[in-house]
């Protein structure tokens, strides 16, 4: 189990990050990651901001309690990312990849979606992953 620090405020903040599995799939095979749950508001609120590293096949799952347009930036966010919009059974409907760290440019999803994975910039491509390809997880059931 790691353990994420932040310093907010002046107080120092840990908590102890949980991980789950979720894999990506397509037609011709799956890949497995280990992904955080932003599963609540605070969570959510702040996502991946103020890390230097994200590990590979490493991620965050951000599920919304129902299907809505979703609008990412990233403010505070160091890490370059690929961004995996997906609908509520999990299948990939939009990818915005290689994010640009701290940008305030707002990436939206277009239309109404069930959330949304980020994961390393590169992971889309390097595995091939497209639109209407599969997040699999136990949160999507």
């Amino acid at each position: 189990m790691n353990k994420l620090c932040l310093i907010l405020t002046g107080l120092l903040w840990c908590h102890s990050v949980l991980a789950e599995p979720l894999w990506l799939k397509n037609d011709s095979r799956s890949h497995a990651f280990d992904v955080e749950i932003a599963d609540t508001p605070e969570k959510s609120k702040l996502g991946l901001m103020f890390r230097k590293q994200l590990d590979a096949d490493k991620g965050m799952l951000f599920l919304l309690p129902e299907k809505r347009h979703l609008y990412m930036w990233m403010k505070n966010t160091y890490i370059p990312l690929d961004m995996l919009f997906f609908d509520t059974d999990g299948k990939i409907v939009k990818i915005i990849a290689n994010t640009t760290p701290l940008s305030l440019k707002i990436l939206p999803s277009d239309n109404p979606v069930g959330g949304v994975l980020e994961v390393n910039a590169g992971t889309a491509k390097r595995l091939d992953i497209t639109v209407g390809d599969y997040i699999v997880s136990d949160r999507l059931k």
